[in-house]
């Protein structure tokens, strides 16, 4: 169909639209055609050319691999808690179709091994690192999650850190680190510190903007070695020291800044992230995992995860 306007001289014709193969090669000038190809208003005299197109989008155009995609509003969020891959196909105009928000946590220490007689050290949370408006190319950035520790549950033996997660080369994170065990070993540093084993020993560090460290073991004496391990660190606050029999408590962890994510660990309305493994009294006294963690010693502690918003 086509649609005439004009005097016999000076006329504009409309026709049907189609693709850009199936455009007709000449026709006659001031005629118009809406390109489905193109997304664009075409017009022909002596040439066919471009006379109208909506422009580029405001958004950028993404595809995931391994992720949860959950849309809220007009934006994409993308959890990964395994390993991926984040393809940026298109990019948009301005800060909506150029950047991303982001959340990426390591996986969490072990708490170290522990037996009756005496308590072990909580593991460290996982790294945690958070930003808004990070600048992305049209490309694939790889998504690695990092595993949780593994602990031992023989009393000599040593457990596992954390291991790293990142986003591409842009973000990465540290691995927690791994908790004392009962003969005397500090915990161990890694993106918050671990919670040092019994008698005394110390906490290990946190990485400075992904978490904090680890609390100190105690020992009070007496015939059967009364031993505490100190708590992991968390991302929000340090582990806390233990006393006596008692385990100490894990670092809590901090709240998950993406809008809409219900990754982490709800309390008042709040999801909360990478908090630290609890310590383990003797006689069995465990703590708490910090708030956005887990676990006391002789289980794995915060698992990994990394979340991203378009």
């Amino acid at each position: 169909m086509a649609l005439y306007a004009g005097t016999s001289t000076n006329s504009i014709s409309i026709i049907a639209p189609g693709t850009e193969a199936n455009r007709p090669a000449s026709t006659a000038s001031g005629t118009l055609r809406f390109n489905t190809t193109t997304n664009s208003l075409d017009g022909y005299s002596n040439a066919w050319a471009i006379i109208a197109s909506p422009g580029p989008s405001n958004y950028m155009t993404v595809t995931t691999v391994g992720a949860t995609e959950t849309i809220v509003g007009n934006y994409i969020i993308a959890t990964f808690n395994g390993s991926g891959s984040f393809t940026v196909s298109s990019l948009g105009v301005g800060t909506d179709g150029t950047t991303v928000d982001y959340v990426v946590v390591a996986g969490g220490g072990a708490g170290g091994s522990a037996f009756t007689r005496g308590g072990a050290g909580g593991g460290g949370a996982g790294g945690m690192k958070t930003g808004t408006g990070l600048t992305v190319t049209a490309t694939t950035y790889t998504v690695t999650i990092g595993a949780g520790g593994t602990t031992y549950t023989v009393p000599a033996a040593t457990s596992d850190n954390g291991t790293a997660s990142s986003f591409g080369t842009l973000v990465t994170t540290t691995g927690g680190g791994r908790g004392g065990g009962v003969n005397s070993i500090n915990g161990v540093n890694g993106g918050s510190g671990g919670g040092g084993g019994s008698s005394t020993s110390a906490g290990g560090s946190g990485v400075s903007g992904e978490g904090n460290n680890g609390g100190a073991g105690s020992f009070s004496g007496g015939k059967f070695g009364r031993q505490a391990g100190g708590g992991g660190g968390g991302k929000g606050t340090a582990g806390t020291a233990s006393s006596g029999l008692v385990g100490a408590a894990g670092g809590a962890g901090a709240a998950n800044p993406i809008s809409g994510s219900t990754t982490g660990q709800l309390s008042g309305g709040i999801y909360y992230l990478a908090g630290g493994g609890g310590g383990s009294g003797g006689l069995g006294n465990h703590a708490a995992g910090g708030l956005g963690g887990g676990g006391t010693p002789n289980n794995n502690n915060t698992a990994a995860s990394s979340t991203f918003s378009n």
